[in-house]
Order: structure tokens, then C-alpha cells, then sequence
């Protein structure tokens, strides 16, 4: 990742910490996917703490700042949730709408536009109604099927998913980075879509029940709430040929707008991984700026299309001033 050159700052700059949520919903039920999530209730107390520190402020406010205009609390912080998963609107929505509040909602267009479950999203089920060594077995079975000789081994760099899934037993780190970062796509998406069938049924089924729809959307956006783009396809950026890379980010944008309107709107590079390429195509397609998955807090007038964002399992942490670096945004 390219490194930020942020502009000069004082002690007088403010600080802005950006916090990044995906799944916000109940523990699941007898039957459903264990989803690695955050109970609302526990979102709710996270608020109370966060508001109880810092000024929490709109996207639209912090956009402001970055491209010049405005000031800032000294002490702010930023709400964001990746995935236009089903839970941001029925949990997190009517939340933040009670207490006054505004976050910024980063939607990858392919599922909603298409009506397509999300390889990143099948493989989050299949982890969380499946134990890894089974999954793994089967996941193997299915590629030798497709590439003889082939395992997942064979797409794992250990060191590097060991530090990136630091939070993980070994053998989930490997499988998460394998399907991730070292799988052929197509390949990827036909084992994991197989899979699925067998244990959950069509994708397609659960598109409604998995992600927002245009109008949930629209409703969000009216009442105040900021949606940016997280990419068409869920793809690690920095994998894509640059052509394709220009595609998706524009695809996303024209989509958004399509559906939206015509508006300023950031972006969420999808498992938070970029390059100078992804940042040069997230800025032509449109989009005003652009958020990582680098832990931290945001000081003075940082780099538009590299800010920096703390998983929400790591806010007590930024809250008292001893962040990691590490997050597991994209589990």
C-alpha cells in the first residue's frame, strides 16, 4: 500500500476516528449461520461510549473538511458500515436516527443490482455453519474437482495470513486468505457457490434477506444518511488487471448514481486494500474520497483517498490511545 502523505499537522489539528462496522444483529438462531457480529445492544453501548468521549459527525461534514471547507471538533469521530447488509437498515438505521446521528453506509452494487449473493458473503456463512476442518476437506474435494493436484495450500502465503488473521486459529487464517487473496476469482466463485447450495440452499434466495434494497436505500439517504460506493464486486483491488479495476469503481459509481441521484459520495476499498492504481481509479470514476482499513486516527487534513478507519472490536482500545494497527474488518 502506497504510503500517505498527509499534510503537515499541529497539536491544534483535530483528531477524527473513524469506526468501521459490519454485521450489527441478534446472535443467530437455531438453524442460521453464526455470523461474526455485533449484538445491537452492544452497538448501542459502544454509541453511548463513543458519544460520551468525542462529537460524533456527519460524513458529510468530515467530506467538507478534507476538501477544505470548515473546521472540526478538536475530538470527532465518524461512523461507517461496509457490505449493504440487511442489518444496517432494520438495527443500526433506527438507531442512530433516535439519538440524532448520521453514518456513512458503503454498498457494493453487484448484489442489489443483480440480485447476487457475494462470494465474500456465501464464505461467511459457509464459516459460520461449518467447522474448519470440514470446510477445508470440502473445499479441497470441490478444487481437486477443478484442478487436479491442486489444494488450498497451494494459495497461501503462511506468513503473510498469519499476520493479517493474527486473530485466528492457523487453520482459518489460511483458508480466509486463500479464498481472499490467493484463489483464481472464477475458481473462487464456483466452489464457494457450489457449496452454498448444498448447505444453504439457492443464492439467490437469500439476496433479499441478506442486503438492502434501492428503496431501503433511498429511504436511508433521505433521512440523512451518507451511501458511498464499496465496489461493484467485492474483489481485492489491488488483484485486478487495471482495466477491469477502472470498470468495477465506475460500475459502482454509475449504478449509485443511477439509483440515487448524482451526489457527492466517498468510498470503502473492499477488504480495505489498495494501491496507487485502486485510489487513481476510485478518484476518476467520482468519488470524492475513499476509506481503508488502516487503524488510527485521522489527524488534521489527511490524504482524501487513504482514511483511516478502527474496527469496532478495537474502540475501547482507540478510545483510550492503544490501537494495535491491525483490524479484522473483512473476516
Amino acid at each position: 500500500m502506497p504510503d500517505s502523505q498527509a499534510d503537515g499537522h499541529s497539536m491544534c489539528d483535530p483528531e477524527c476516528l473513524v469506526v468501521m462496522y459490519h454485521y450489527v444483529r441478534p446472535p443467530a438462531a437455531p438453524g442460521e449461520s453464526a455470523l461474526v457480529a455485533m449484538d445491537p445492544d452492544a452497538f448501542d453501548r459502544q454509541l453511548e461510549r463513543l458519544a460520551a468521549s468525542r462529537e460524533i459527525i456527519s460524513p458529510d461534514r468530515y467530506l467538507d473538511f478534507l476538501a477544505g471547507c470548515g473546521g472540526l471538533p478538536e475530538r470527532c469521530a465518524l461512523l461507517t458500515f461496509d457490505d449493504g447488509v440487511i442489518d444496517h437498515y432494520r438495527h443500526v438505521f433506527p438507531m442512530l436516527q433516535r439519538r440524532g446521528l448520521s453514518g456513512a453506509f458503503f454498498v457494493q452494487t453487484d448484489p442489489v443490482e443483480n440480485q447476487r449473493m457475494e462470494a465474500t458473503h456465501m464464505n461467511h456463512m459457509l464459516l459460520g455453519g461449518l467447522e474448519i476442518d470440514e470446510l477445508m476437506a470440502e473445499f479441497d474435494a470441490a478444487l481437486a474437482r477443478r484442478a487436479p493436484g491442486r489444494t488450498l495450500s497451494d494459495f497461501v502465503l503462511r506468513d503473510k495470513a498469519m499476520s493479517l488473521y493474527h486473530y485466528e486459529s492457523e487453520n482459518r487464517a489460511l483458508y480466509k486468505y486463500a479464498v481472499a487473496f490467493g484463489l483464481p476469482f472464477n475458481l473462487r466463485d464456483e466452489i464457494l457457490t457450489e457449496m452454498f447450495r448444498r448447505h444453504w440452499g439457492d443464492p439467490g434466495d437469500w439476496v433479499r434477506r441478506f442486503y438492502l434494497s434501492w428503496d431501503q436505500l433511498a429511504e436511508m439517504q433521505a433521512a440523512g444518511m451518507h451511501v458511498g460506493g464499496h465496489s461493484h464486486g467485492h474483489d481485492v483491488y489491488p488483484r485486478l488487471p487495471r482495466d477491469r479495476l477502472a470498470q468495477d469503481t465506475r460500475r459502482c459509481w454509475d449504478i449509485l448514481t443511477a439509483r440515487l441521484g448524482r451526489r457527492r459520495r466517498a468510498f470503502a476499498y473492499p477488504f480495505g486494500r489498495y494501491n496507487l492504481e485502486s485510489i487513481e481509479a476510485v478518484r476518476v470514476a467520482g468519488f470524492a474520497a475513499a476509506f481503508t482499513t488502516h487503524d488510527g486516527l485521522n489527524a488534521g487534513r489527511v490524504p482524501r483517498f487513504e482514511i483511516a478507519r478502527t474496527d469496532c472490536v478495537a474502540l475501547d482500545a482507540a478510545l483510550a490511545g492503544t490501537v494495535n494497527g491491525r483490524s479484522h474488518a473483512h473476516a
